[in-house]
């Protein structure tokens, strides 16, 4: 009994620190490798779903290997340093998650034509920025089921939108292992009629905002051919 309460905590505690050391690292450096490639969903999705099932499979082992040792063992110190070590390495990524200004250093915006930008979880000081800037709305693809953090941030954003007097769309969208449909029939909608400026974001805006990005890519590019095909028409009837 105590070496499987031993290794689920194991499991979570190393699950999570690792978790949040693959988000910053490689699964960050592929997705922005993937989008300046124009590679498709399905091959981004693909690669960042590998990097879970390794993480999961490595946390296992690992939580495994320590909670055998940790039962075998009577040396107090080192099986102290065992536990410790991935509980005080998961509190320190809790902590990156719940603080954004710390997580998103460095992070960029994209603009998308003259009718959205994305980027990352805007905090007081951007929504206000962006009310400056004539943004209409900010589109939040935040989703409460992924917990702990983002649930306390929907909150948090509820809150910070109303002091700066800019509308907030709510659009939750999972990350990477859902498809989403209705998430982006909500956005293919908005794209279709859209009169303002909209800043759409995610977290790190670097998994979700994509799917937003190619939707409104694809839609610049109907709406680019449409415009050709009626060109092309006019042309003939003048002939």
């Amino acid at each position: 009994m105590k070496k499987i309460t031993l290794f689920i905590l194991l499991s979570c505690a190393w699950g999570f620190a690792l978790g949040t050391l693959v988000l910053l690292g490689p699964a960050r450096w592929w997705v922005t490798y993937a989008r300046a490639n124009n590679y498709t969903a399905k091959t981004e999705n693909l690669l960042v779903i590998i990097c879970i099932a390794t993480l999961i499979i490595f946390s296992i082992l690992i939580a495994w290997r320590s909670s055998g040792f940790i039962v075998r063992s009577t040396n107090k110190p080192l099986n102290f340093l065992f536990v410790a070590i991935p509980v005080m390495g998961a509190c320190v990524a809790l902590f990156a998650f719940m603080n954004p200004k710390l997580m998103n250093i460095g992070s960029k915006e994209e603009i998308l034509g003259k009718h959205f930008t994305i980027g990352a979880y805007p905090e007081l000081d951007k929504l206000k920025q962006l009310k400056k800037q004539g943004y209409t709305a900010v589109i939040s693809l935040l989703h409460p089921g992924v917990v702990p953090f983002e649930p306390r941030l929907i909150a948090q954003e509820q809150k910070d939108v109303k002091k700066a007097g800019i509308e907030l769309i709510q659009i939750p969208m999972l990350p990477w292992i859902v498809n989403n449909l209705k998430s982006i029939d909500s956005l293919k909608k908005i794209v279709a009629t859209a009169r303002g400026k909209y800043y759409i974001h995610c977290y790190l805006g670097k998994d979700r905002v994509n799917v937003a990005r190619r939707i409104i890519e694809e839609a610049h590019e109907n709406v680019m051919l449409e415009n050709k095909t009626f060109l092309h028409r006019t042309l003939d009837s003048v002939q």
